[in-house]
């Protein structure tokens, strides 16, 4: 793997499309009960961005965190769905990246949310 590829590895090299947004950060039933169930605003947001990232980028994010995702990713999974299908929240997606002790924890429970 080449120096550029090893950089670009577990992070956005540009925005995501509108169709890439929707097809990998909409929040299906299940995904969105799993993210409304998070205790506090901030996880509810970061868990979805996690989730998010794994599917557009086939691994989780780097040590950077959801801090480091393009913002109109931010803002799609944070927006107010007409139809109801987004958290609803503006949760600090900077505190849910703050919480590194709790990071393997929050991948080891993404990692059974999708088996």
């Amino acid at each position: 793997m080449s120096a550029a590829h090893v950089d670009r590895y577990g992070r956005f090299a540009v925005d995501p499309t509108p169709e890439e947004l929707e097809r990998f950060f909409f929040l299906d039933a299940a995904a969105l009960k799993e993210a409304r169930d998070k205790r506090r605003l901030h996880n509810r947001l970061g868990w979805a961005i996690q989730w998010g990232t794994v599917r557009i980028l086939g691994t989780f994010l780097t040590d950077s965190g959801p801090a480091d995702v393009p913002q109109v990713v931010v803002e799609y999974v944070a927006h107010d769905d007409p139809a109801g299908q987004s958290l609803r929240v503006g949760g600090d997606v900077v505190a849910y990246g703050e919480q590194v002790n709790q990071l393997r924890g929050r991948t080891q429970g993404l990692l059974a949310f999708f088996r």
